[in-house]
């Protein structure tokens, strides 16, 4: 019985240690899943800083959910969780999902970086009615983005309302 019952305890360990993966200084978790590269340069935790609300402390932690298919992100200001994230590449789209605690929901999608690039599209659906939007991605390196968040008028302008810049 004894034998027995260590057996389950050396097995409960050997799996415990088989499945945490310490998170590196760098702020990079480590990637375990089938994700495309284009979306998995996004796994990670990153400082994000906000023109016009500089004084905020976000932080935006990316990681592939348990089974691998999706990234799952969580957005923090001032460590009060603003929104959860998730990502997939479906076909040649890339879909991404975003949930806020203010009750807005955006569905966006993009076609893929082009010359370092990401241009998401959709539909920003809220509590005074869905709009257009837009999210461009300008990547400047392996660490570091450019985030700009616009809104589409009725008259066909876009308007930015959040331009953030996000760096491991």
């Amino acid at each position: 019985m004894a034998d027995l019952r260590r057996t389950r305890v050396v097995l409960a360990f050997s799996l415990f240690l088989v499945f945490i993966q310490p998170l590196p200084s760098s702020g990079s978790l480590v990637v375990r899943s089938t994700l495309p590269d284009e979306i998995t340069y996004f796994v990670g935790v990153w400082k994000v800083t906000v023109k016009g609300d500089a004084a905020a402390n976000y932080k935006w932690t990316v990681a592939p959910d348990k089974n691998g298919e999706w990234l799952e992100g969580a957005m923090e200001k001032d460590g009060v969780k603003t929104a959860t994230d998730f990502w997939r590449k479906n076909d040649t789209i890339i879909e991404r999902f975003v949930f806020t605690t203010d009750g807005t929901l955006l569905r966006v999608t993009s076609t893929g970086w082009k010359t370092g690039t990401l241009v998401f599209t959709g539909i920003a659906s809220g509590k005074t009615g869905n709009s257009r939007v837009r999210e461009t991605i300008t990547r400047e390196g392996d660490k570091k983005f450019r985030a700009i968040w616009e809104r589409q008028s009725e008259d066909g302008k876009w308007t930015v309302f959040s331009d953030e810049s996000c760096e491991k």
